[in-house]
């Protein structure tokens, strides 16, 4: 029954005779099971749904920022940090800059790294994907190359380092932008020199 409702549907719908709308179609989220028809609401309000496409671009676009710990909330940063380095913005001058997406329920941060260029310890209060675009990243013991990437849960604190030749990632997460938070879990004034990434550079 299933089946036969679904070829009515899309014989209505003889301006959408694509094979990628129909194989979409097929595996419908309004389906209760494959043996149980939708209702006719459902099907229209699948349609729609199926038709609401977001195109965006990565790596394009001149609204890079630079990044800037000294924005956040105080309590982000560990005190040693705040009392032992005058100023923490000085670290990230042209080692990272970042450009912020929301794309549907997707959001979506590029981070561009200078070459050798380290991100503290820190953490994120929302799991993530990473995937490396250009040049390559260190996370942990391991390098990622263009089309690698890893998976961090909430709360895993990580540190990210950029090859000799610089890097550009994406990380993609399910959550407003306005959510994220980046705190800070590297409490040595010494890793937030200037020297540890530019000595390479």
């Amino acid at each position: 029954m299933g089946g036969e409702r679904e070829q009515q549907l899309m014989s209505e719908k003889s301006g959408m005779q694509d094979a990628g709308f129909l194989a979409t179609m097929a595996w419908s989220p309004y389906r209760r099971s494959p043996e149980a028809p939708m209702a006719l609401t459902d099907e229209k309000q699948a349609i729609e749904d199926i038709k609401k496409v977001i195109y965006f671009a990565l790596g394009e676009g001149e609204d890079w920022q630079q990044s800037r710990p000294s924005l956040a909330p105080p309590e982000w940063m560990p005190l040693s940090i705040r009392e032992g380095v005058e100023d923490v913005d000085e670290y990230f001058r042209d080692g990272l800059l970042t450009r912020r997406m929301q794309i549907g329920p997707f959001h979506l941060l590029e981070m561009r790294m200078a070459p050798n260029f380290v991100i503290p310890r820190h953490h994120h209060n929302i799991d993530q994907l990473v995937i490396v675009m250009e040049g390559s990243a260190r996370q942990g013991r391991r390098w990622f190359h263009p089309g690698e990437g890893y998976f961090t849960r909430a709360f895993t604190p990580y540190t990210t380092a950029a090859g000799p030749e610089g890097c550009r990632v994406v990380e993609v997460r399910k959550d407003p932008i306005e959510k994220l938070e980046i705190r800070w879990d590297e409490d040595n004034p010494e890793r937030w020199s200037r020297e540890r990434w530019t000595a390479g550079a």
